[in-house]
């Protein structure tokens, strides 16, 4: 049939085996300085992408950002990043087989102010970081994972951190009328001159009954932390509600759900939480609906004290107190609105 582009098979054949390259050129000018807040500054950005194989692609970007009110806000950064992200910056997937997929990237970057003063957090800093994510996927279940390393130098103060996240999400079904999701998430910040925060959390989640007038939904969640000088705290909580279907009606719903959680670390200091919520929703017509609600919260004991200067470090289920007090406390809170939802 012949080469229509009109080069030879030769021709085809040495360029079939270069890496695709594209170059990107974007400037950005932002000014009014006659405006309530003037502003005057400009970003540009140069970006380099190959593509060395099917799905390995090299990123070279090169940010200059230009503040002609507040120089101190004048920086230069660069990025190279090779994994399976592609020109667009979307994640590719690599199928070892037609269930296991993973996609695996790493990102180098350095970033530098060019007007740096002291009292400026973490201006000047290096970063790298790889991500090696994966699913599994078979007919009644699905696992993901999303783990992370990341070590950043932030020059200003002097110090390295580190950083580890391995996430593990899943979830499956039961049976035709129920299933389940579960998760368990290990995550380690700690610096070279001893700070640390590691908390690890498992949690599972089950609803049944989903094609009966009323669902029922029910969990159990635990979580470990532990901070520089020792502190260790523990949380563990529950849940059960129930939630009406549209085998009980198509014009009223209804839902309650029931949570508690329990606080407690090393030095004997705990407090308990509880909530009690209900909504109902009632279709006036097909624009009109009108829904009430009802809250009502418990709290006793003295909720434990976490702080870290580590940076990236938080809590998933801390109880809703403020840390360190002591009380007992209740609160109600109810409402009611109308939504008028047009066609």
């Amino acid at each position: 049939m012949g080469v229509k582009n009109g080069m030879t098979n030769g021709y085809n054949e040495s360029l079939r085996h270069l890496p695709m390259l594209m170059l990107d050129y974007r400037d950005l000018l932002n000014r009014d300085r006659s405006g309530q807040f003037p502003v005057d500054n400009r970003l540009s950005r140069l970006a380099f992408v190959s593509l060395n194989n099917k799905d390995n692609w090299f990123h070279y970007r090169y940010y200059t950002y230009t503040d002609n009110i507040d120089q101190k806000n004048n920086y230069n950064e660069s990025q190279i990043q090779l994994g399976t992200i592609d020109h667009l910056l979307q994640r590719r997937w690599i199928d070892f087989t037609n269930w296991l997929s993973v996609s695996v990237d790493g990102q180098l970057t350095k970033h530098v102010s060019t007007q740096a003063v002291s009292t400026q957090a973490a201006s000047n800093f290096e970063e790298f970081s790889l991500n090696l994510f994966g699913t599994a996927r078979r007919q009644n279940w699905e696992v993901r994972s999303f783990n992370n390393f990341t070590r950043l130098n932030e020059n200003n103060y002097g110090r390295l951190t580190y950083k580890t996240s391995v996430p593990v999400y899943a979830q499956g079904i039961i049976s035709p009328t129920a299933n389940w999701s579960a998760y368990t998430k290990y995550n380690n910040n700690r610096t070279d001159v001893g700070e640390y925060f590691t908390s690890a959390s498992s949690a599972y989640n089950i609803d049944t009954f989903r094609k009966s007038p009323f669902t029922l939904s029910q969990g159990l969640n635990i979580e470990y932390v532990a901070t520089t000088g020792s502190n260790e705290f523990v949380i563990v909580g529950g849940k059960i509600g129930t939630a009406s279907t549209p085998a009980y009606s198509r014009n009223l719903s209804l839902s309650a759900l029931y949570t508690i959680s329990h606080a407690f670390n090393s030095n004997d200091t705990s407090y308990t939480t509880q909530e009690i919520n209900g909504i109902a929703r009632y279709k006036l017509s097909d624009v009109l609906i009108m829904t009430l609600g009802q809250i009502n919260s418990f709290g006793s004991g003295t909720s434990p004290q976490i702080s870290t200067s580590v940076s990236g470090s938080f809590v998933d289920s801390l109880p809703n107190s403020s840390s360190g007090t002591t009380s007992s406390s209740y609160t109600s809170n109810s409402s009611f609105n109308v939504a008028w939802i047009p066609k």
